[in-house]
This record gives C-alpha cells, sequence and structure tokens, in this order.
C-alpha cells in the first residue's frame, strides 16, 4: 500500500540526506502537496518524469498540482528543453 515516492523519500531520510531532497521525492507525483520551500524542485521533477517517459506528450502531468505549486505556467518551457535533449 505504498508508492515508489513513499519508499524513497523513507530512504533517503533513513540515509540522512537533506530534508529538502526527501520532500522532493516524497512529492513528486503532487508537487502541489509539498511544503512550499519544495514546490518548485518537486514540479520539475514531476515535469521531468513524466516527459522522459512521454516525449513530446507528457500524458501523466498533473497540471492541477502543478497549478497548487506556483508551476504550472513553466511547463512550457521544461518540456522544450525536455524536446531539445531528447
Amino acid at each position: 500500500g505504498v508508492s515508489h515516492a513513499d519508499v524513497g523519500a523513507r530512504l533517503l531520510a533513513i540515509w540522512g540526506l537533506p530534508s529538502t531532497i526527501v520532500d522532493v521525492v516524497q512529492h513528486h507525483h503532487d508537487p502541489g502537496s509539498a511544503p512550499p520551500p519544495c514546490r518548485r524542485l518537486a514540479s520539475i521533477v514531476h515535469v521531468a518524469d513524466a516527459a522522459v517517459q512521454h516525449i513530446p506528450l507528457p500524458k501523466e502531468i498533473n497540471l492541477a498540482s502543478l497549478e497548487r505549486a506556483g508551476c504550472a505556467h513553466l511547463v512550457p518551457s521544461w518540456l522544450a528543453l525536455a524536446e531539445q535533449v531528447k
């Protein structure tokens, strides 16, 4: 009943990584739920995770969550960058 984000975040915490990294991993599928200081980083990881699997049209992007994180407006430029390195 746990996700890979839960397991990853727990392991990173056990290994003593900074809480920012733990929070980003924990919330990378729902960046709008991340603590405010981590929302942009969680949003970047969310879009990158979706983009690498679905370039050029990532269907796994959670736009509602990115909107809550205040980063939805950045997605087009992030996807453009991903397309350049594809």
